[in-house]
């Protein structure tokens, strides 16, 4: 189920950017730019999520489950605050973050807003990369497969209707397909809080929160810090640097900047 939820993590980053492509080379050109931090957001969330990998599973084998959910609340409250500090600075500061890539004025003016709503749905992404990450802890790989293949039809469908502005919805290219990820990731988050407050599954114990858990996150925070800090630090090192492989690649112009993205997604 996980390398099956992967595929389709790339079967959708693929499609999308086959959407996209009809819009032109300054699109495609404002998504590249503005897929290098959403996956330097994405790649900083994901290496918090390792702690709570790592210290559930730590606790569930040691038949502790009030232990595992106390490390989850610790790790939700991590990434959320991270989340939230990504969401700050890529709303307020989108020209200046796209200018200091090297982007062309014109690309940059046409990736503002597209800019925004995807940096900003990293704030759903936290909530659903966390108990993702709870669900695996806990031997459950299967949930979260069908809820990213719900997601994965959200994404697409909105995509189709509000790129193109099919069945009479309105034509919002570059900003529709922002809207779109937002929403997808809006129904991920819902679809992942409702499974994990389910009491019938044999994960329930693990991975439902109580009130008494967010009270120990103090508790569990720094073993959280000191779990996920080398992960995080290797995966910014590594997006640091394509970041500045891609202000290189900006002196080259947007064709070659729209080249790449199709590229790298293939």
């Amino acid at each position: 189920p996980a390398i099956i939820s992967q595929v389709l993590a790339s079967a959708v980053s693929l499609i999308d950017i086959g959407m996209l492509g009809r819009l032109g080379t300054d699109a495609l050109a404002a998504v590249g730019y503005t897929s290098q931090f959403f996956q330097l957001a994405q790649a900083a969330l994901l290496a918090l999520s390792v702690a709570c990998v790592a210290l559930m599973a730590r606790a569930l084998g040691a038949g502790e489950p009030e232990r595992a959910r106390g490390a989850f609340a610790a790790s939700l409250v991590l990434a959320l605050g991270s989340a939230v500090a990504i969401c700050v600075v890529s709303i307020v500061f989108p020209a200046f973050l796209l200018g200091a890539l090297n982007a062309d004025p014109a690309v940059i003016e046409r990736a503002v807003p597209y800019f925004r709503l995807t940096l900003g749905s990293t704030l759903f992404l936290a909530v659903t990369l966390t108990i993702e990450s709870a669900f695996r802890s806990a031997r459950n790989t299967t949930t979260p497969l069908l809820i990213a293949g719900v997601v994965t039809v959200v994404k697409l469908g909105l995509n189709w209707l509000l790129i193109f502005g099919t069945f009479g919805f309105p034509r919002l290219d570059l900003i529709g397909a922002g809207i779109a990820t937002v929403l997808s990731q809006l129904v991920g988050v819902l679809l992942f809080v409702a499974a994990a407050s389910r009491r019938d599954r044999p994960e329930s114990e693990a991975v439902r929160l109580r009130r008494a858990d967010f009270a120990k996150v103090r508790e569990f925070l720094p073993e959280t810090v000191s779990v996920s800090w080398p992960a995080l630090g290797e995966r910014v090192l590594l997006n640091g640097a394509l970041l500045v492989y891609f202000w290189v690649l900006s002196d080259y112009g947007p064709v070659a900047i729209a080249a790449y993205t199709v590229g790298v997604r293939l």
